[in-house]
């Protein structure tokens, strides 16, 4: 084995040593970085990254506790104002005044509670229209609440895996069938986690990065970099041969 990871090491650095595979490594990073900042420009539809920029500036003196209790808070106002916006578009007409009607009775003092804001009009902080907002302030209580709630998450798991083995084919009985290992495994996997140090912020950078297909193009075209440029340069040294492997692990006989 230390064999193997030797030979893997020499050959890493052999290609990576190289000036001008560095200078391609350097452009193909400069071309991911231009792509995910083009993909991600704001265009209306969606929150810009300046919105998520001074969302996580807002935050990153809290602690968990706060954040939550910020998010809450946050939802709970947007969609108070979303609901204000809404009443009034349907007063507009006189069907629409019936079913206004109906709604602040199904939810008593919002209206009343959110109208002078929304009247004031500078309600806005993290995007330029009220439905930008409410998009961008439901992602991000939807992502706190996901880590919020992952003690309970992990203790679901426990309770999914003492309730499905109470169904015949996950029953003891059948303890060596795939299902029934699949599940103990899973529940074991999930029984050493914790949610002890776990932190919350916007996960906007990660998820562009991992998600985006230039990202995927890209590490595409630095792995044919790679075996393009260590072939090219074992055959400029005609030592392309003694580089396959054989089944003896022997160097065929080159004339």
């Amino acid at each position: 084995m230390g064999t193997v990871w030797r030979l893997t090491s020499f050959e890493l650095q052999k290609v990576y040593r190289r000036r001008g595979f560095r200078f391609s490594l350097c452009l193909l990073l400069l071309l991911n970085i231009f792509f995910l900042w083009y993909t991600n420009l704001g265009n209306g539809s969606a929150p810009e990254l300046s919105s998520y920029k001074m969302f996580t500036e807002d935050i990153k003196e809290m602690t968990e506790e706060e954040k939550d209790a910020f998010v809450s808070g946050l939802k709970e106002k947007t969609d108070g104002l979303s609901f204000v916006a809404r009443i009034l578009s349907m007063q507009e007409s006189e069907v629409g005044q019936f079913f206004a009607e109906q709604e602040m009775t199904e939810r008593p003092g919002v209206f009343e509670k959110y109208y002078d804001i929304y009247a004031a009009g500078d309600y806005l902080r993290y995007t330029s229209s009220l439905e930008l907002e409410s998009v961008f302030v439901n992602e991000m209580y939807e992502e706190e609440k996901q880590v919020a709630n992952y003690s309970e998450y992990l203790e679901s798991v426990q309770r999914q895996k003492d309730l499905l083995f109470g169904i015949s084919i996950f029953a003891p009985q059948d303890a060596d069938s795939f299902a029934s290992r699949n599940l103990q495994k899973s529940a074991d996997d999930h029984g050493a986690l914790s949610a002890d140090g776990i932190k919350w912020t916007p996960s906007k950078a990660v998820c562009s990065s991992m998600e985006n297909v230039w990202t995927d193009i890209i590490l595409l075209l630095h792995s044919f970099l790679f075996v393009g440029s260590l072939i090219t340069e074992e055959k400029q040294k005609r030592l392309l041969y003694i580089t396959r492997s054989t089944k003896y692990e022997s160097i065929p006989n080159i004339v």
